[in-house]
This record gives structure tokens, sequence and C-alpha cells, in this order.
């Protein structure tokens, strides 16, 4: 879980802020199939329709607080 749910979590903001296909981003994660971002992205949907608890390295974290650090620190730089 520790690794799982953030790169879930990437594959989802890779799908929201890109114009990538399913297929460009799971070469960047490993070479994966491309079902496991469609995978992720459902997963990750379902985390944020339900208010989840996601675990982030050590510690677990609200999945919309972890989103809105992400984003924020995507705007920043």
């Amino acid at each position: 879980k520790s690794v799982s749910h953030p790169r879930m979590l990437a594959m989802w903001l890779a799908r929201k802020y890109t114009r990538a296909a399913f297929s460009e981003i799971s070469e960047h994660f490993g070479r994966r199939s491309h079902s496991t971002v469609i995978s992720a992205e459902k997963k990750v949907n379902g985390w944020v329709s339900n208010g989840s608890t996601i675990q982030l390295g050590q510690s677990a974290c609200h999945v919309e607080d972890a989103i809105r650090r992400i984003e924020t620190q995507l705007r920043t730089g």
C-alpha cells in the first residue's frame, strides 16, 4: 500500500493533467498494461467519492488532502 497507493494517485493525476493515452501513462510507470492505469483511475475515483484515507509512505492521509497538496506543489513547481 505504501507504494501502490501513491502510484495509483500519480496515474490518476497524469490522466487529469495530460492528454496522454492510457498506454503512454503505463509506459512511464514501468511498462505496465494500460489496464493498470484504467484500474487506478477507477480506484482513485472511488476513493474521492467515498472520502477515503490512503497510505502515503508511513502515514495515512485523506485522499482529498493528498490531491490538494500534490496539486499545489505542481502549480508552484
